[in-house]
């Protein structure tokens, strides 16, 4: 049966594809190679209350984060420009 994981009648093409390996080919394997030394599947990703803590965690300090950027490249866009960098006159006292 073709597709089937207890079968070993697979075609010969699909044998000569699952023969010829990527390892070492892809420019991702440095990536990958570290990521799994960080071993954050074992501990965070593999446990499913883990991983939820993780996403959400991991969205709120990078959606703080992305804000500060962003208000920072704001400011510095448009200064001069902005209610904060006008100066304060004091209006002149009448005697």
């Amino acid at each position: 049966v073709f597709g089937s994981p207890f079968s070993d009648t697979y075609p010969k093409f699909i044998w000569k594809s699952l023969a010829k390996s990527r390892k070492g080919k892809d420019i991702f394997n440095p990536f990958f190679l570290a990521l799994n030394k960080t071993r954050i599947y074992d501990h965070i990703l593999k446990h499913n209350s883990r991983y939820w803590m993780f996403v959400v965690t991991g969205g709120c300090i990078t959606s703080y984060f992305w804000g500060v950027w962003f208000n920072n490249f704001w400011k510095k866009i448009n200064k001069g420009k902005l209610y904060i960098d006008c100066p304060y006159t004091y209006p002149e006292e009448e005697d």
